[in-house]
């Protein structure tokens, strides 16, 4: 897929202001990359300067091997690798490798390409910026006429991009940190609490809770990694009615905690190996639903000990992602011949 030699060196675009989510993911494959002796780089990305940046990085991301770059070699035998957020780069080299790694594919800027209609406040920010000359994200046909390899992070985002006609998709998940390892399987002291990520489709909570004003939901927001665990260790539920757009994070820590989760038939979710779940604990989000998901939320906060047990396969599979991810790496990048 990629063409890389003994002086290769491999820059892996991320934020400067986000360090959770996909934007670990990007750490991890840098950690990875450098442990199998590749000369991998972190390069911070600023949007507002449209250049990179440096940075102090987070507590939580310490535990990973990195090194920083603010400059790259724009060569052949060179790798560019960036976020499907931050194309924009991909357009200042000439010469470099080049290749998206979509880790979320609602997350893409130019929604019209995604849902075949624009989000207004989206299409009026982007174009204005086109109009005054600053860098905007490449379309879906920009990044056709270019020679792009392309990784996805979910078999979602795999049949998606090779609908929309982009070819040279790899398949290239991620793995959870290594700080939610430690499962407890407490049955007694767990509370009728449901959590939610607020950034997900609050609406149809909203539209349950209206329903049902006995459900206590709790919503996941300003807290450290450390009290996320702490709340999923002691509540019997984790909910997530959202889009999908990537193999997401919180639904995996929350089952690797002992919380029976429910989502929507959405984006990765509907895609049994991304999210590897009995068709029972997945929703179409509909109105004509909400009953359904309420007797369902009620029959396991009463069952949780008899629930819990089938979400053990999940858990054996996401604690082998973190193997499969490393593999995945070598695989893709031929790291066989470096070592």
């Amino acid at each position: 897929m990629f063409r890389l030699n003994q002086n290769s060196k491999i820059y892996i675009v991320a934020p400067v202001d986000y360090f959770n989510g996909g934007a670990e993911l990007l750490h991890q494959l840098c950690d990875v990359m450098r442990r199998n002796h590749l000369d991998a780089y972190m390069c911070y990305y600023s949007k507002v300067t449209n250049d990179y940046e440096k940075i102090s990085l987070p507590e939580h991301l310490k535990v990973y091997h990195l090194k920083t770059l603010q400059k790259m070699e724009d060569n052949f035998q060179n790798l560019l690798i960036v976020p499907e957020k931050y194309t924009q780069p991909l357009r200042k080299y000439n010469k470099i490798q080049k290749c998206v790694w979509w880790l979320g594919i609602n997350n893409y800027f130019w929604y019209s390409e995604i849902y075949g209609c624009y989000s207004m406040a989206v299409f009026a920010y982007h174009w204005m910026r086109y109009l005054l000359g600053k860098c905007t994200p490449m379309s879906f046909g920009e990044i056709k006429r270019m020679n792009i390899q392309h990784l996805s992070q979910c078999w979602y985002g795999v049949a998606f991009l090779q609908k929309k006609g982009l070819h040279n998709v790899a398949y290239l998940s991620d793995y959870i940190n290594i700080i939610h390892e430690e499962f407890e399987k407490n049955d007694v002291n767990r509370k009728d609490i449901i959590l939610f990520n607020p950034k997900r489709n609050t609406k149809y909570i909203k539209a349950i809770k209206r329903r049902d004003r006995s459900l206590h939901f709790v919503p996941i927001q300003n807290k450290t990694p450390q009290q996320v665990i702490e709340m999923m260790r002691s509540a019997k539920m984790y909910v997530d009615f959202g889009s999908h757009p990537g193999k997401d994070r919180m639904p995996r820590e929350a089952v690797l905690h002992g919380c029976v989760i429910l989502t929507s038939t959405l984006g990765s979710a509907d895609f049994w190996n991304d999210v590897p779940i009995d068709s029972e604990f997945k929703f179409v989000r509909s109105p004509q639903n909400v009953d359904k998901v309420i007797k369902k939320i009620h029959d396991i906060l009463e069952n949780y000990s008899r629930y819990v047990s089938r979400f053990d396969n999940y858990r054996k599979y996401i604690y082998g992602e973190k193997d499969k991810f490393e593999q995945a790496v070598l695989e893709i990048f031929n790291y066989e011949s470096r070592v």
